[in-house]
């Protein structure tokens, strides 16, 4: 009778918990949507001792598909803003191929699976060079497991990449 009557401290973290998932995680979901195909985050990137960089990123399928390769392409920054060589290649470019499958992107907001996301930790280096300050993207393909593809580049690319720097 006394748990009918008071209410206990449980109930309220439990509001809480409801309360913040309602205005937080389903408006964070309802925002994901609206950057169909993708939303790509740089979370990271490291330099090994033979200035070799390693790169990590989150891509997040917002799509309806299921995702078969994501195809980043980049390039890295020097302190005053050119463009840095690959010490061994002399090319400019960056570039790697991440595997799926990554899910769709949830139906439901309720639906808090994270199939729809995976990270690539790109840790085996094929870009050297000592001078890097900054990493950028220049364009993610998308490959679909029908067979078709999405390109992004430019300023569709901008709006759906965050780097954490």
């Amino acid at each position: 009778m006394l748990f009918c009557e008071k209410k206990s401290a449980f109930y309220f973290v439990f509001k809480i918990v409801l309360i913040i998932f309602a205005t937080v995680y389903i408006p964070y979901k309802t925002r994901l949507k609206a950057l169909t195909p993708a939303f790509i985050e740089i979370f990271g990137w490291s330099m090994d001792s033979a200035g070799g960089i390693e790169v990590d990123i989150t891509f997040t399928n917002c799509s309806s598909q299921k995702v078969k390769y994501v195809y980043f392409r980049g390039y890295f920054l020097n302190a005053v803003g050119d463009i840095c060589r690959n010490e061994i290649t002399g090319s400019t470019e960056w570039k790697y191929r991440g595997v799926g499958p990554i899910d769709p992107f949830p139906k439901t907001s309720d639906d808090s699976s994270y199939g729809h996301r995976h990270t690539y930790f790109f840790g085996n280096p094929r870009f050297y060079s000592r001078i890097a300050e900054k990493f950028r993207l220049s364009s993610v393909t998308i490959e679909y497991m029908n067979g078709t593809k999405k390109v992004l580049f430019g300023a569709e690319l901008k709006k759906r990449v965050k780097y954490s720097e």
